[in-house]
């Protein structure tokens, strides 16, 4: 403390006791005191209002206008960050004890009292004070950060199992204070039953590294009955032996976050006319189906595949509105015929598809076809006429790897039942359809390049009279030159010229 000025207010009746104290500041060579000495408790309560508040205060207990502890008591008030030392000539521990609980910094017997006690007892009330309005800041600023925080505030005792739950914390579940326990289980045990264990595993982790920071979401029981989501942060603080005994932190309210995030993720994957799933979610329930069946092959699944036959007539002859009203319905009556571990999904446009688990036999799968045709003769008629699909069904096996190849093969099984006679049939895939696709697709393909080579050419049939003999006309006929298989006839490939288009390209 050298080369520093203190300056001390004596408040003390007496002045021999005064020039006493006065006596001793002076011979204290490390620190020079500035001393205002005043005999009465008012005067010096007309000092503090009136003068800069001192380094200070050493304050006799017995004066004139006070006795006892009032004095003390009304100074303190008045400059709370100054310390006080309190002289008197009456030893009393109980009065001494008070006196310190109160605030004082120390309390010195007068006839004990020389340079050295009152310079270290002036030092260290002085430390002492700054430490004090230092700890009392540090926890008005806590309490304010505390009070003012969105978040609730917790800290847990992990050694005896008590906790502090802030009145913001206690505002998230919805209690009061007095129905408040000071322990860790009155928030544990609002916990939901499914998030409890994994929530102590990572309050575990935590305790074997507390060097990465506590993060965790789970549902907390909210006090009107509904579980609420909450994300709790914290940090535990660990013993020499890395024995975790305390963690503090945060927890918030991200029940609103959580149901946006929900309700994005269902819009992402569920169709926007109808609610149901699309094919995003389709093929990744697909995707489980066809990777269960290859761990248990008891474990059997069958895909429908179907449109809606000559809908684009509803589209055009009544609108689209009705048309989507027609789609609508027929999802809502689709769902009240399957299971719940079924997945009726719409693909696209008037087309859908229907995952079967569980299914044992093709019968199983033919069954619910079955009911899917009598459900929509029964309910939905368009200008009379009675609502049909082409269905297509695909069984599990084990040369399916992936969701598109099954559903490829239940497209491939729509369209033969497309071409069959009789509306609304269904028919099972097997190999030869993918075969006979293979072909047409290679068929068009070979077309599309026959047509740049100029593979197609012209032969010319006589038409002759069996009368005379004589040739009347001719008749023009498209043949393929084609390359390996040599001359193919029309029969081939004029079908398939009409269906793509190609026809138009084929013509003269």
């Amino acid at each position: 403390m050298n080369d520093l000025a203190l300056r001390v207010l004596l408040v003390e009746d007496t002045p021999s006791e005064a020039d006493l104290t006065r006596f001793y500041l002076s011979r204290i060579s490390s620190t020079r005191y500035d001393m205002v000495h005043v005999p009465t408790l008012n005067q010096a309560v007309d000092s503090l209002y009136n003068n800069d508040l001192p380094d200070i205060i050493l304050l006799d207990l017995h004066l004139p206008d006070c006795e006892g502890l009032g004095g003390f008591e009304r100074l303190h008030s008045l400059a709370p960050d100054v310390p006080v030392i309190i002289l008197t000539n009456f030893m009393d521990d109980e009065l001494a004890t008070r006196a310190v609980r109160e605030g004082a910094q120390d309390y010195l017997i007068k006839k004990e009292v020389d340079t050295a006690l009152l310079n270290k007892s002036i030092r260290y009330a002085i430390e002492r004070q700054k430490s004090d309005a230092a700890l009392r800041e540090s926890e008005e600023r806590y309490a304010l950060a505390v009070a003012g925080a969105s978040e609730g505030i917790w800290d847990w005792n992990i050694r005896t199992g008590e906790a502090y739950f802030s009145p913001r914390w206690q505002d998230l579940v919805g209690v009061f204070q007095e129905n408040v326990t000071a322990h860790i289980d009155h928030w544990f045990d609002r916990v939901h039953p499914d998030d409890l264990p994994p929530l102590q595993a990572a309050l575990q982790a935590h305790f074997r590294d507390v060097q990465t920071h506590f993060e965790y979401e789970h549902r907390v029981m909210h006090e009107e009955g509904e579980y609420r989501w909450m994300l709790v942060r914290g940090q535990a603080i660990c013993d020499a032996r890395d024995k975790c005994y305390r963690m503090a932190g945060s927890m918030a309210d991200i029940t609103e976050r959580r149901r946006a995030e929900q309700q994005l993720l269902h819009d992402a994957l569920h169709d926007g006319l109808m609610d149901l799933p699309n094919r995003s979610l389709f093929m990744d329930r697909l995707d489980q189906a066809i990777r269960q069946h290859q761990r248990d092959g008891s474990k059997q699944y069958a895909v429908l595949y179907f449109d809606i036959d000559r809908f684009k007539n509803v589209n055009d002859s009544l609108g689209h509105s009705v048309g989507d009203r027609l789609l609508v319905g027929i999802a809502r009556r689709l769902e009240t015929i399957l299971r719940p571990s079924d997945t009726l999904a719409r693909l696209s446009g008037d087309e859908f598809a229907v995952l079967l688990t569980q299914v044992g036999t093709t019968e199983c799968a033919l069954s619910v076809v079955q009911r899917i045709h009598q459900l929509l003769r029964r309910k939905f008629k368009v200008q009379g006429n009675v609502i049909y699909p082409s269905i297509g069904i695909a069984m599990a096996s084990d040369q399916y790897d992936s969701p598109e190849q099954v559903l490829r093969d239940a497209d491939l099984a729509m369209y033969r039942a497309k071409s069959l006679d009789e509306p609304g049939d269904a028919v099972v895939f097997d190999a030869h359809m993918h075969a006979t696709a293979v072909q047409r697709l290679r068929l068009e393909t070979d077309m599309r390049r026959a047509i740049d080579r100029g593979e197609f050419v012209i032969h010319y049939q006589p038409i002759v009279s069996l009368q005379t003999g004589q040739v009347l006309s001719f008749e023009a006929l498209l043949r393929w030159q084609h390359p390996q298989r040599g001359l193919v006839s029309p029969n081939e490939f004029i079908g398939v010229a009409e269906e793509t288009g190609m026809i138009s390209e084929l013509s003269w």
